[in-house]
């Protein structure tokens, strides 16, 4: 068998396989960075992509995973309306 049997990665493969050669090259161009924040960055994708979501797409996930910014809850849900029944 050779590699070529198996066809090209599916997309969400690809894409996740880009997200982890991403985070490894920021170590090493980024010496300075904290070991921990890559750390959390994988982390944070391996828990975000887990056997229930298998086919999620992760890249706003990991967005908001990683973020530092603290969510308004109360303001989202401000802005949302009631969904009534009929």
């Amino acid at each position: 068998m050779n590699s070529q049997s198996y066809g090209p990665l599916p997309e969400t493969e690809a894409r996740e396989l880009l997200l982890v050669i991403f985070w490894l090259l920021v170590g090493h161009k980024y010496p300075s960075l904290s070991e921990s924040a890559i750390n959390l960055a994988v982390s944070s994708l391996a828990y975000v992509k887990n056997k229930t979501r298998p086919r999620l797409s992760v890249e706003q996930e990991l967005r908001v995973a990683l973020s530092t910014i603290p969510p308004r809850i109360k303001r989202l849900c401000s802005q949302k309306q009631a969904h009534v029944s009929h």
